[in-house]
């Protein structure tokens, strides 16, 4: 009887195509990045769901100090000391706190803005996972008790003496000076800002009274403040 003849199957070669890393446009001019940080904050001020860590630093000097060691040290323990903070945004709500974050992420319970020529510096990198990393630098700017720094306070955290003031002290006289301060964010390939950086260097002074003592200081410091976002 005739046999069958089975041919051996041919296998085809395949071909994997390279996978691409989907990329972010970078923005170039320097209006185009101020343009891309403030749309960033902006947009994740509003965004329902993500997690936020944010880290401060505080380092805070007294160089001038009149009304005598009592009063020096009440100063010292009046100065805050930052805690880290997490919050995990539902529906635009952390349960825990009951905080927005248009509340906890600077400029708190604003809508960041910034008049350009306030912006000395503004760069962009693109990141090797598709996304890139933004650096603005704000010029020099000054606070008083009756006036904000224009620029600053519309875009980082800046002193708050109501903050730590005791709620029966009087503040009569306070100048900030700010150094050149710096934004730094990386965003994603989403264009999300997944963190962010601010260092802000000061000095300056102030008058106030409390309790019949009056005092006048003269201080220096730095703060920075890390933020770190992962979207759910």
């Amino acid at each position: 009887a005739p046999t069958a003849t089975v041919s051996p199957e041919v296998t085809q070669p395949t071909t994997t195509e390279p996978t691409t890393v989907p990329r972010a446009t970078v923005p170039q001019s320097k209006n185009e990045i101020i343009t891309a940080y403030i749309n960033g904050i902006n947009t994740l001020k509003n965004t329902p769901n993500f997690i936020l860590n944010k880290n401060d630093t505080l380092n805070i000097s007294i160089d001038e100090m009149t009304g005598g060691s009592m009063v020096e040290n009440f100063a010292e323990t009046m100065i805050p000391k930052p805690v880290p903070e997490s919050y995990s945004f539902v529906n635009g709500i952390d349960a825990a706190s009951g905080k927005t974050p248009n509340a906890v992420i600077a400029p708190l319970n604003l809508q960041a803005s910034v008049d350009p020529n306030a912006v000395t510096s503004a760069v962009a990198q693109q990141n090797a996972d598709g996304g890139y990393t933004i650096q603005l630098t704000i010029k020099e700017e000054i606070q008083t008790n009756n006036s904000p720094a224009p620029n600053l306070t519309t875009m980082v955290q800046v002193i708050d003496p109501a903050s730590f003031l005791p709620s029966n002290a009087k503040l009569q006289e306070m100048t900030v000076n700010y150094a050149p301060s710096t934004i730094t964010a990386s965003f994603d390939n989403q264009n999300r800002i997944v963190s962010m950086q601010h260092v802000l260097i000061s000095e300056g002074g102030g008058k106030g009274s409390m309790l019949g003592f009056t005092a006048e200081m003269k201080m220096h410091g730095d703060y920075t403040s890390d933020y770190t976002i992962s979207f759910c």
